[in-house]
């Protein structure tokens, strides 16, 4: 991902305004703006999105979610979510959901397929934040070997293909407030294979 960054400069007395802009190829991931005024002190205001890398796994006609561990968040624990998570700033989204998915999957197949197919996500904006998204299919044989981190999941669901066919029938009381999100932004932006049952 390329990271391009555009600072500017203006004065107007008493105060002198600073803006530094960095964005990636479609999204803005960064804005910091610095003020000094003769009259007052030096701030600064800084306004971060967070990255995130999930992953839609598929099998023939099932889609692979992990059931999530957050026991101290009633509204998310043992709903299903989408592997991956936020990336790190040092990190490219690709290495971010290389480490997640190390994380998340204990005998390391689902990372180690990533890192070997080299994926090309997604982009797409969700609650403010690019999410980069990847897609990759994987065989009986490989579901057999998953092997969920207890730290950070209670498992995980194959659901049927027509269970996602349309999103916005998707229910929130089994999957995570944001996977309905970044489905139905996959939808509307027509980036979205899964409807054909």
């Amino acid at each position: 991902m390329l990271i391009n960054q555009a600072s500017f400069r203006w004065d107007v007395s008493p105060t002198t305004l600073r803006v530094e802009i960095r964005a990636s190829s479609r999204y803005i991931v960064h804005i910091s703006i610095s003020y000094e005024d003769n009259n007052a002190s030096p701030g600064q205001v800084s306004l971060n999105m967070s990255k995130i890398s999930k992953i839609i796994l598929f099998r023939d006609d099932s889609f692979f979610f992990s059931i999530k561990k957050a026991p101290h968040e009633p509204i998310k624990d043992g709903k299903l979510e989408l592997p991956g998570g936020h990336v790190d700033e040092a990190e490219t989204p690709l290495q971010g959901m290389i480490r997640e998915l190390a994380e998340e999957e204990e005998s390391g197949l689902i990372a180690d397929k990533v890192a070997l197919l080299r994926l090309t996500p997604l982009e797409i904006m969700v609650e403010g934040d690019p999410h980069f998204i990847y897609h990759m299919a994987f065989t009986g044989k490989e579901m057999e070997r998953i092997r969920m981190s207890t730290k950070e999941s209670y498992g995980y669901r194959l659901i049927p293909r027509s269970t996602i066919a349309d999103p916005q029938r998707m229910d929130y009381s089994v999957f995570t407030r944001k996977t309905l999100k970044i489905f139905n932004e996959l939808k509307r932006l027509r980036y979205f294979p899964y409807d054909r049952v």
